[in-house]
């Protein structure tokens, strides 16, 4: 026999893990958009790049 588990089902801690990526998922893509918006405003406040504004600058290629 096995050690605790039926053969073909997914452990309870395996189940679990899966069932929460979605949610961090959107929760990081969240988090991500309030960043970018923060950065935004700041951008907008301040009139010049910020250091954070300006990574993202380099890492999209983004254009003036």
């Amino acid at each position: 026999m096995g050690c605790g588990g039926s053969a073909g089902r997914p452990s309870a801690t395996r189940t679990r893990t899966r069932d929460l990526i979605l949610p961090m998922t959107t929760w990081l893509r969240r988090q991500e958009a309030v960043d970018r918006f923060s950065c935004f405003l700041d951008f907008a406040q301040n009139g010049a790049l910020s250091p954070t504004l300006w990574r993202l600058h380099c890492t999209f290629n983004i254009r003036d």
